[in-house]
């Protein structure tokens, strides 16, 4: 995480640097000055995703985000201005590039609560669905037409109220291949019979 903080850091004093006028020199000499203005920002930007309730693991993504807003919209010069005065013309700015970042975090976070409960719809319809076919199952099981023996019938309910071979195998005291071969004649018989 350190590194990570090191290397956005990095990554902020070099693009002021870029934007620098003059001669390699006097991008030197700034250079000190300009990493305690971008320090200063990071920690209002820090702040502003605190206050704002942005989740802990999203804060390096969110500055990184607002820092290139913001280099979009100030030039070098201006950074400073930006943290001096509370009511600059560059404070608004910034103020103005943390809102942007904010909201597209909030739609992204909305946007995936959104899926994660379209996702519980959708099993909840599926559940209601199996449940729904089940019970139709047991009502062609039931009704006589099926032809299957009554162990057979036995068989399935067992094995539609959710009782494993193994269990069932220890109800009708015959052994499990037994009840799987039997499974099997009793579905197919459905099958015949229902024309699937």
């Amino acid at each position: 995480m350190k590194h990570l903080n090191t290397i956005c850091r990095s990554v902020a004093v070099a693009s002021c640097a870029l934007l620098a006028s003059g001669t390699p020199a006097s991008a030197a000499e700034n250079g000190a000055g300009q990493e305690q203005t971008i320090d200063a920002i990071r920690a209002y930007l820090t702040t502003s995703w605190r206050n704002a309730g942005i989740a802990r693991q999203d804060w390096d993504d969110c500055t990184q985000q607002a820092f290139l807003r913001i280099l979009q919209r100030l030039e070098q010069e201006e950074l400073p201005a930006a943290m001096r005065s509370a009511t600059s013309p560059e404070r608004r700015e910034l103020n103005r590039c943390v809102w942007a970042t904010v909201q597209k975090w909030r739609r992204a976070h909305r946007k995936g609560l959104n899926h994660d409960a379209d996702v519980a719809d959708s099993q909840a319809e599926e559940r209601i669905e199996t449940m729904e076919k089940m019970r139709e199952l047991k009502e062609i099981i039931h009704d006589g037409r099926s032809g299957l023996s009554r162990r057979q019938l036995h068989i399935l309910n067992a094995s539609l109220d959710g009782h494993s071979v193994a269990d069932i195998s220890g109800q009708l005291n015959i052994p499990a291949s037994r009840v799987s071969d039997e499974k099997y004649k009793a579905v197919r018989k459905l099958r015949q019979r229902l024309g699937a």
